[in-house]
């Protein structure tokens, strides 16, 4: 990529030959770089999805540290939440993950495995973790165990539509 101008890959899975929809990007580079991404689908009157911002390598979270994805809904027929834990490091990381609901009380607390250099997507973890299919508004914390380079975001999904709004981690 010349100085001063841009690339876009499309497809970029399927160019690679890739057959997860799931998973982490490594972009190695000599210069610095910004980089974004697009996830989407495509719909009867187009495409609809969410944007995600690249990250410097090695500035993740690390053991100890707690993050927080708020603005996360779970209410039948109207809104679904799913979160993604991504390992960017070079050595198997574990999670605990905390469910909230809007008072603050948790709801669920559970234990995540991710394998370096992967990620690991958790769909409704309201609905089918803390069986709260109807939570309407809550909240997650997500505390490395083990690991480093540790990232994290999740989606709020309007079910009539399907559109995402993307919630990233904050500390």
């Amino acid at each position: 990529i010349d100085g001063n101008s841009q690339k876009a890959f499309e497809d970029l899975t399927a160019t690679m030959g890739g057959a997860s929809n799931i998973g982490a990007l490594e972009i190695c580079s000599t210069r610095p770089l910004l980089v974004t991404s697009r996830i989407f689908n495509q719909g009867e009157s187009g495409t609809f999805g969410q944007n995600f911002d690249g990250r410097v390598a090695n500035l993740g979270y690390s053991a100890g540290e707690t993050i927080s994805l708020i603005g996360l809904r779970q209410k039948s027929q109207a809104y679904r939440s799913n979160l993604v834990v991504t390992n960017g490091g070079t050595t198997d990381a574990e999670v605990v993950v905390n469910l909230f609901d809007t008072t603050g009380r948790s709801l669920s607390a559970y234990n995540l495995a991710i394998p370096a250099g992967a990620a690991l997507q958790d769909i409704e973890p309201f609905k089918t973790r803390a069986n709260a299919p109807d939570v309407d508004w809550g909240f997650a914390t997500v505390t490395v165990l083990k690991g480093t380079n540790i990232l994290s975001a999740a989606s709020m999904i309007d079910m009539k539509t399907n559109d995402p709004t993307t919630i990233p981690a904050k500390q």
